[in-house]
C-alpha cells in the first residue's frame, strides 16, 4: 500500500514539475521582437593580444567576431564548414594536399581585397614570427602554402594530417590584411 501511494505521489510531483517548467519557459521568453538584439559576451580578463600570430588564449573568442577564417564551426557542429572559403578539401588520398577555393569578391573591412594571397600571407606570417607558445605549433604538418590564383589556395603538408581542416577553423588562423600587418613582427597597435 505504501509503495503504491509513494509511486502515485512521485508521478504527481513529476507532472507538477513538468507543468511548472513548461509554464516557466513561457514566462522567460515572451517571443516579442524587443527580445531580439545583440548578445553580449563578457570576460574578466583582457585579451593578451589582438594579433592572431601571437594568440593562444581567451582572445580567440574576440577573434571570432573581428577576423575571418577559411573554415569555421557552425553553431552546434563538430565539423568545420567553409567560411571565407567557398569549398575546401583534400585533393589526394594521403591527406597531404588541402585545397580551398575562396568566395568571390571578398574584402577586408577597409575595402582591401581578401584573396588567396592574403590567406597565404596570414599563414606564412604565423610561421615566420613563430611566437613561443603561440599558434605556430598548430602548423607543424604544414610544408608550404601556395596561392594559385585570386581565389585558389593550396596547403602542402609534410605528412598526412586529417586534422588540418580543424586547424584552419581555429581563430589563430585568422586572415589578416597584408597591408596592415607586418610579415616579420607582431602588430603593435
Amino acid at each position: 500500500m505504501f509503495n503504491r501511494n509513494r509511486n502515485r505521489s512521485l508521478r504527481q510531483l513529476a507532472t507538477l514539475t513538468s507543468i511548472s517548467l513548461v509554464a516557466g519557459c513561457g514566462v522567460l521568453s515572451s517571443g516579442a521582437p524587443a527580445d531580439e538584439g545583440p548578445i553580449v559576451v563578457g570576460t574578466t580578463s583582457a585579451p593578451s593580444t589582438l594579433d592572431p600570430a601571437a594568440s593562444w588564449d581567451g582572445s580567440w573568442e574576440l577573434f571570432r567576431n573581428i577576423y575571418q577564417t577559411l573554415l569555421s564551426y557552425p553553431n552546434g557542429s563538430v565539423e568545420p564548414a567553409p567560411d571565407a572559403a567557398e569549398s575546401c578539401k583534400f585533393t589526394d588520398a594521403s591527406n597531404r594536399t588541402y585545397s580551398c577555393r575562396l568566395r568571390a569578391d571578398m574584402k577586408f573591412s577597409d575595402g582591401d581585397k581578401l584573396d588567396a594571397r592574403a590567406v597565404k600571407y596570414s599563414i606564412d606570417r604565423i610561421r615566420t614570427i613563430g611566437v613561443v607558445g603561440g599558434p605556430a605549433g598548430l602548423l607543424g604538418s604544414l610544408d608550404r602554402v601556395q596561392a594559385l590564383s585570386d581565389r585558389d589556395v593550396v596547403f602542402h603538408l609534410n605528412q598526412s594530417d586529417a586534422t588540418f581542416p580543424f586547424v584552419l577553423a581555429t581563430p589563430a588562423m585568422s586572415i589578416v590584411d597584408p597591408d596592415d600587418y607586418p610579415l616579420d613582427a607582431l602588430r603593435k597597435d
